[in-house]
């Protein structure tokens, strides 16, 4: 009886966006598993939503699931959409924990819907650190997608397309549902102060600052290799990365992203359940990732170092 209990009171605790981190992170750790140990089990669908750019060039699609691939470059647009985000509600938090304006109804709201039971425990501080760390990381890959990429016309699923939109949504209410002052029911705005900050916060933005460098440099190793010595593009053929950390992992731009989502929950420290469940999602998704495209590498380029791993250096 009492375990009963226990699970139905947690069972409604359960909020609307944890449910979603909890499905989309355990979809994908169970379909990138079959379909690296038993590619011919995993459904065509299934297969052409989690494949894309250079990995779904191998895989034999149907007129349908082609009907429903859009061009991989069009990452750009949910970071586009990310900024747009990040911004207002940067901005929305300056305005509440530096001039005591109450947030927009319209957040409360969504907040509320998506998270309805949650806790304040961070103080305002350090959610105000963490939304600013992640506004810079969603600000630079906005730049790298317009600015520094180059894309071929490899092909991703509509999936992956409106994933990136639900994943920068999520992200940002996630955060804002750690933050006091954003309940409907909060009648109090809290401040800004330095006190709040402890070792944590000093250790978590270093790493963050290590790990966004790592990455940054990653793109700009990967453009350059279809680029010339001005910057001109010359070629949209896959090659193998070289330098960096690429000479201990195929995807260090992955590996960075795992760090970059570790050093903000070292920050946060008393995160709620939803974060920690976007952190689920986090790893699961660039793990998957990270393999799929190790193993394409290792397939399509007999010469391919075999000392690297796929996204943790020495390890995995």
């Amino acid at each position: 009886m009492l375990v009963h209990e226990f699970i139905e009171v947690h069972l409604m605790m359960w909020n609307l966006l944890d449910v979603f981190w909890v499905m989309v992170a355990t979809t994908i750790t169970i379909v990138s598993s079959l379909y690296l140990w038993k590619k011919e089990s995993v459904p065509e669908l299934l297969t052409a939503a989690m494949l894309y750019g250079k990995m779904a060039k191998t895989e034999k699609k149907s007129l349908r699931l082609k009907d429903i691939s859009i061009p991989k470059r069009w990452f750009a647009h949910f970071y586009q959409f990310g900024v747009v985000i990040f911004a207002f509600c940067t901005f929305v938090m300056l305005q509440m924990f530096i001039f005591k304006k109450q947030p927009p109804w319209i957040i409360r709201q969504v907040v509320d819907i998506a998270v309805p039971n949650r806790g304040t425990s961070v103080p305002a501080s350090t959610v105000f650190l963490v939304q600013t760390l992640e506004s810079l990381q969603v600000f630079r890959r906005c730049y790298e997608c317009m600015c520094v990429s180059v894309y071929s016309d490899a092909k991703m699923h509509v999936w992956h397309y409106v994933m990136g939109y639900m994943f920068y949504l999520g992200v940002q209410v996630t955060i804002l549902s750690n933050a006091p002052g954003f309940a409907s029911s909060s009648a109090t705005i809290p401040s800004l102060s330095l006190s709040d900050f402890s070792w944590n916060h000093i250790v978590g933005t270093v790493l963050f600052f290590w790990a966004y460098k790592v990455q940054f440099d990653s793109h700009l190793r990967m453009a350059s290799l279809r680029k010339d010595g001005t910057g001109k593009v010359i070629s949209t053929s896959h090659k193998i990365p070289h330098g960096g950390w690429f000479e201990l992992v195929s995807c260090p731009h992955y590996f960075a992203e795992i760090m970059i989502y570790n050093a903000l929950t070292l920050i946060l420290w008393h995160a709620n359940i939803t974060w920690w469940l976007m952190m689920y999602w986090t790893w699961s998704n660039q793990i998957a990732v990270s393999f799929l495209s190790h193993y394409w590498y290792k397939e399509n380029f007999r010469d391919y170092p075999k000392h690297r791993k796929a996204v943790f250096p020495f390890i995995l």
